[in-house]
């Protein structure tokens, strides 16, 4: 069987320590899927005679290929949908609601994904979780309950157990827009100014569209299930089955990727010292970031 294609479309670029670790976000989550993998096939060895394992182990090869493109830098280089089985969609610095060029682009490239009766899988996290609901009709904007940062629990609702074999998961957090509600909005969203979501800055090169595009409600919304909630945040991730699966933390993050990310925003005066002290306070904390990479492989692979 050939393996698996997946398209890693990264959405920002890391801070420096993350980015000396792994060259961009693509690397990161390259790592996660790896992790992932080999622990599924640990997994697997153990349920399968010695004999057996021994004629896979001649025969292995990586499950999944993976390759990356910035879209953020590079707006008009994309894969070919018929060349990939899967596409990720990252995390980001920048406010999903917004209208920026790029992300336009984004929304219409995962537009077309959802259209189309063969298209590759299709994984959000974060920022993609966000954007996978716009394109979808959802309402995405700022979180009335603010931000969400640093490890914190996620209880699952039926389909998050059944995806995740769970009843709570903990996921690293960074963020402070969110998917309001699964019901749809009644008229077009109104113009929004440029906003960052991650960044220590305001600035960009590329502005904001004047009129933000509507997207009305996808087809495929009655199919849609939800994974799970927080206290702050009542969609936590997305499911269809085959389709797409979405989540608003970050699986990817590990202590040292979170704990440089809110030293650097408290140095510039986004978090403020108390909101600082308490998010590191569970930097450091355990979390299930395999538990949804391997949800992940899965569902490449068609179980899910």
């Amino acid at each position: 069987m050939p393996p698996l294609r997946l398209a890693i479309l990264e959405c920002d670029t890391p801070l420096d320590g993350t980015r000396a670790r792994y060259g961009g976000y693509g690397g990161v989550f390259t790592r996660l899927i790896r992790d992932a993998e080999r622990s599924l096939k640990a997994e697997q060895d153990v349920e399968e005679e010695e004999e057996e394992e021994e004629e896979e182990e001649e025969e292995e090869e990586e499950e999944i290929q993976i390759t990356s493109y910035n879209v953020e830098r590079e707006p008009d280089r994309y894969p070919r949908m018929e060349n990939v089985d899967g596409v990720l969609i990252t995390g980001s610095r920048h406010s999903s609601f917004t209208s920026r060029v790029w992300i336009v682009k984004l929304l219409d490239f995962v537009s077309r994904i959802l259209a189309a009766p063969s298209s590759p899988k299709l994984i959000g996290v974060c920022f993609g979780h966000q954007i996978v609901g716009r394109a979808l009709g959802l309402p995405v904007d700022k979180n009335p309950g603010g931000w969400e940062i640093s490890v914190l629990d996620m209880t699952l609702d039926d389909e998050g157990r059944r995806v995740f074999g769970r009843e709570t998961i903990a996921l690293h957090q960074m963020h402070r827009d969110a998917i309001l509600s699964l019901t749809p909005p009644a008229s077009p969203p109104q113009p929004q100014p440029a906003q960052t979501n991650h960044s220590t800055t305001t600035s960009s090169t590329d502005p904001p569209t004047p009129t933000p595009p509507f997207y009305p409600p996808h087809p495929l919304l009655p199919s849609l299930r939800p994974l799970g909630t927080t206290p702050r945040c009542s969609t936590q991730g997305l499911h269809i089955p085959s389709i797409l699966i979405t989540v608003q933390g970050h699986p990817e993050f590990d202590e040292s990727i979170v704990r440089e990310l809110l030293e650097t925003r408290h140095q510039t005066g986004i978090f403020a010292d108390d909101v600082f002290e308490e998010a590191m306070g569970r930097v450091g904390r355990a979390q299930d970031g395999g538990v949804v990479a391997r949800g992940f492989v899965r569902f490449l692979r068609g179980v899910l």
